[in-house]
């Protein structure tokens, strides 16, 4: 079994689930590999978070800048409804996510986790599935 036949079947898995899955990867090397995949494979990734909402498939590369926002939308991701505060607007936007119907993976090396989390960013409580090459 190839490592695409892998990770499609690790996709698979996360379809109609509540769990944002995530993809550990040792490097920037091989996370490359895994965007051109996700990109072949119709993933939209975007810097601004109100882009996930109504997303069908999404991938956020996670690294020590992650803004407060998309922290945010990964811990309520899985209750069912996302609520983000729109500076331009002044007003919250709020997301029921469709299980069945999208799938969000992040994508992180092990360093950029432990930096996120030196920070107060504790994504390895925040998701389900993990997939390692």
């Amino acid at each position: 079994m190839s490592k695409n036949d892998n990770l499609e079947e690790f996709l698979n898995i996360l379809e109609g689930q509540k769990d944002v899955g995530l993809i550990l990867t040792r490097n920037e090397s091989e996370m490359s590999g895994f965007i051109r995949f996700f990109e072949d494979s119709g993933f939209q990734t975007s810097k601004n978070v109100f882009d996930f909402f109504g997303f069908q498939k999404m991938y956020l590369i996670l690294d020590e800048n992650l803004p407060k926002d998309f922290y945010d939308f990964l811990t309520q991701y899985p209750t069912g409804q996302v609520e983000i505060f729109d500076k331009g607007t002044n007003q919250p936007k709020v997301f029921s996510p469709d299980y069945q119907n999208q799938v969000f993976v992040l994508v992180a090396t092990e360093e950029s986790l432990v930096k996120l989390k030196e920070k107060g960013f504790e994504i390895m409580d925040k998701v389900g599935p993990v997939f390692r090459n």
